[in-house]
């Protein structure tokens, strides 16, 4: 992720469960709205998109729906947030500022 061209890191879980903790620099987005933001998106392809949330049921949903949707470059975090925090990891809380 400190590469010259980092991912796009997609939070998919709920907005509490975001504001209570999430990975520096991702964004918020629900996996039950991804469907509507398919279009922006594409516009961000071929960047690698990095999807995690919980423990990995929610993000798989959406990396499925992201690779049908013809996105390419999509990965899951192996071991979401649970094992970021359980790592000890830096996490920040709050609202996605974008």
């Amino acid at each position: 992720m400190a590469s010259d061209a980092p991912p796009l890191i997609l939070d998919v879980r709920t907005l509490p469960e975001y504001q209570s903790g999430h990975i520096p620099g991702a964004y918020y987005l629900d996996y039950r709205l991804l469907g509507d933001r398919i279009p922006e998106l594409r516009k961000v392809a071929p960047q690698d998109i990095v999807l995690y949330c919980e423990t990995g049921v929610r993000s798989r949903i959406a990396k499925r729906q992201l690779i049908r949707a013809g996105l390419p470059n999509v990965y899951h975090l192996e071991g979401d947030i649970r094992r970021w925090r359980r790592e000890e990891r830096p996490l920040i809380k709050g609202t996605d500022p974008r």
